[in-house]
């Protein structure tokens, strides 16, 4: 009788939840989630590396500096201007000047022009030092400097 009685007991323990399991009438507290990280500002210097997902073809380097409201994009004598909001990853830019030299815009020139205009997102990589900049005119490429 009592080894039925010792057998009985460890059944009962074999199919008790261990402390680390919930009873079978108890749920399990969902994992706390985690704050999405903040998105980085635009604000700063950054070289323009890429524009459609390909290196610039020009020679001379392409800038641009950004502001609270205001993006400013120097290619040699090339310089556009735009007003700009950033809510999140949402972006809108609008053009406000662009100032010439005595040639021609580049290719990679005109392509900065429409992609600013047209974007519409900001999506950034690298801990906030890259960013994309795309919408209906293509893709910028943005590295802080």
């Amino acid at each position: 009788m009592k080894q039925l009685t010792m057998i009985a007991t460890l059944l009962v323990a074999a199919c008790s939840p261990s402390a680390n399991e919930p009873a079978a009438n108890q749920t399990e507290k969902p994992a706390a989630r985690e704050k999405p990280a903040d998105v980085p500002s635009l604000a700063g210097e950054w070289s323009v590396t890429a524009l459609g997902g390909k290196p610039l073809q020009q020679v001379f380097p392409m800038t641009a500096s950004i502001t609270a409201d205001k993006a400013t994009v120097h290619s040699e004598c090339v310089t556009f201007a735009w007003s700009y909001t950033q809510d999140g990853n949402i972006v809108a830019f609008s053009p406000m000047s662009t100032g010439h030299c005595g040639r021609n815009q580049t290719t990679n020139e005109n392509e900065i022009e429409r992609a600013l205009k047209g974007a519409n997102i900001a999506l950034f990589s690298k801990e906030g030092r890259e960013v994309q900049l795309s919408g209906n005119g293509g893709t910028a490429t943005l590295t802080r400097r």
